[in-house]
């Protein structure tokens, strides 16, 4: 907080902390390491999705991009969400072909291997 890192914002109801959110932006990109509400309240109050909004229109106010991780499956499923596979991208064509080498094994590891474990198992 002393180095204003971290951006919080609050929902509030007759004097309860309900829900809250942290946020950081590095690069034009915000990401959200803090997010939680009271989860003994009715999930007919709709904090998630609350927070869910305030969050997509703090990023469209700023102009920027959100990415909302992919953290704490089970509790979002139980919530309706619908997991999909995250993939980072890494340019490799200026390696010498030794790197390359190295990361086209681990794509191909992760592409036939390590995906099909994760929707098997639901890791």
């Amino acid at each position: 907080m002393q180095k204003k890192t971290l951006t919080l914002i609050g929902l509030e109801k007759e004097g309860s902390l309900d829900g809250i959110l942290g946020y950081f932006q590095r690069n034009g990109v915000m990401t959200t390491p803090l997010f939680g509400y009271d989860t003994s309240l009715p999930k007919q109050t709709g904090l998630y999705r609350m927070l869910s909004s305030l969050l997509v229109r703090e990023a469209e106010r700023q102009g920027i991009l959100l990415h909302q991780s992919a953290g704490v499956g089970a509790f979002k499923a139980d919530r309706g969400a619908v997991g999909e596979p995250e993939y980072t991208a890494v340019y490799v064509n200026h390696l010498p072909m030794y790197r390359r080498g190295i990361w086209q094994v681990m794509a191909f590891l992760l592409e036939k291997i390590g995906i099909r474990m994760v929707e098997k198992y639901k890791l």
